[in-house]
């Protein structure tokens, strides 16, 4: 205890000790007016004091409660009769907002995703009316429309003499990508293991079966020996494309432009759009984009997102490709098609092996492209609404900024950057 208390307590005690002493004696000795109304005084100023300073001790200790909570580093928010009455700053920033304005008086509602609103109710319902804590996950919707995926904790409480609902949320987003990617590569390993065991089995009678169907082609007819061996083709293109989610086999990167890359497959591509009535346009900054690469993988990619892209608009639309420099020395691809789009139900499933939304499709296009990118450093993310369309961002990391490179030939680049990358 301080001095200071100490202090305090004695002043009290004494005040209130000499007061009821005083009005003993004065009750058997009848005191004057003068020295009991002193006495009095005193006894009153000890307890006014005692008083004032521990309001002054519970005010201090509310304004370090409250800068605690405005500056621990979870997002704590009150809202009562559906809407926000305080955010602290860790909240602000999980909104995406600068300013308090933008959240406080505002409906809790706007910041519930559509697909859980009814949970959540019952949820509120649960922790008003039953007096409990309520855990669970929730979508929050920001002002700006992009979604954070946060775990969250609510009870009731007390606030400004109110009944109020306290909740305290944590942001789990980059959590749940993480288990999405470890969940993802857990199932290439798998298919890839698969892949090597089978694959080659498979190989070797086709070859034997394309022989004899070419060695009898005259007796079988032009016709149905085209037709046989255009299905062997497609046996062997998805029995290759199943050695591709095998183990990596050591890819011999080499600086490659990325822009060129693209153009080479646009230009493969542009055929097959206009036939489909399908409009490429392309959107390229100054300078190169050199990455280290295998380029005939990476065109892989890019010809599965074309191909999707294009079957995605029957009717005919329009194909964007967007090249640009981000943040983190990385260039970032974005194909947008203006197709029929992906329901929000599937969209988790996508690179899922064998999971595909074409009548025709094998689903193993996305998977080997998720496994490319992946191969060599980068991201790959997508994005769609049905009806809308559907675009696909490729994140990949650079050799060279490209605000560095001006005209410099990648071509001339390629051996120096392979004995750098094998120091």
């Amino acid at each position: 205890m301080s001095w200071g208390k100490m202090t305090v307590l004695v002043m009290v005690s004494q005040g209130v000790s000499a007061a009821i002493c005083l009005l003993y004696a004065h009750a058997h000795f009848k005191l004057g007016k003068e020295i009991l109304d002193t006495f009095l005084l005193f006894g009153a100023l000890a307890i006014i004091t005692y008083i004032f300073l521990t309001k002054e001790r519970l005010k201090q200790s509310e304004q370090r409660y409250r800068w605690l909570v405005e500056n621990i580093p979870v997002a704590v928010c009150i809202h009562r009769d559906d809407k926000f009455v305080y955010v602290n700053q860790a909240g602000l920033e999980l909104s995406g907002l600068s300013n308090k304005d933008g959240i406080i008086g505002k409906s809790i509602w706007e910041t519930v995703h559509p697909s859980q609103r009814e949970e959540t109710f019952v949820r509120l319902l649960r922790c008003k009316e039953g007096n409990e804590e309520i855990v669970g996950e929730h979508q929050y919707i920001r002002p700006d429309g992009s979604i954070v995926e946060t775990e969250i904790r609510s009870i009731p409480i007390m606030y400004e003499g109110k009944p109020s609902i306290l909740t305290v949320a944590r942001d789990i987003t980059q959590m749940k990508r993480t288990m999405e990617c470890f969940s993802r590569s857990e199932k290439l390993s798998v298919v890839g293991q698969l892949a090597a065991g089978v694959a080659h089995e498979i190989r070797n009678p086709l070859t034997t079966l394309k022989g004899f169907i070419q060695f009898f082609r005259s007796k079988l007819g032009e016709k149905y020996a085209q037709i046989m061996l255009s299905e062997l083709d497609r046996i062997n293109l998805i029995v290759s494309e199943f050695l591709v989610l095998a183990k990596p086999q050591g890819y011999s990167f080499r600086m490659n432009d990325l822009k060129q890359i693209i153009e080479d497959v646009v230009v493969l591509f542009e055929a097959q759009a206009n036939l489909k009535n399908v409009q490429m346009k392309t959107c390229y900054p100054e300078g190169s984009f050199l990455v280290g690469c295998e380029a005939n993988q990476l065109k892989q990619v890019f010809i599965n997102l074309f191909k999707n892209a294009i079957e995605a608009m029957p009717g005919g639309g329009k194909l964007t490709i967007e090249l640009t420099e981000t943040e983190g020395q990385q260039v970032s691809v974005v194909v947008a098609d203006e197709g029929v789009g992906i329901p929000e139900s599937e969209i988790h499933r996508l690179g899922e092996p064998f999971f595909t939304t074409k009548e025709e499709g094998t689903g193993l296009g996305l998977v080997i492209s998720y496994k490319i990118v992946e191969n060599h450093g980068g991201q790959m993310m997508i994005h769609s609404q049905p009806q809308q369309g559907t675009s696909v961002v490729v994140l990949l990391p650079l050799a060279v900024p490209s605000s560095v490179v001006t005209t410099v030939n990648p071509r001339n680049l390629s051996s120096e950057y392979q004995s750098k990358k094998s120091l």
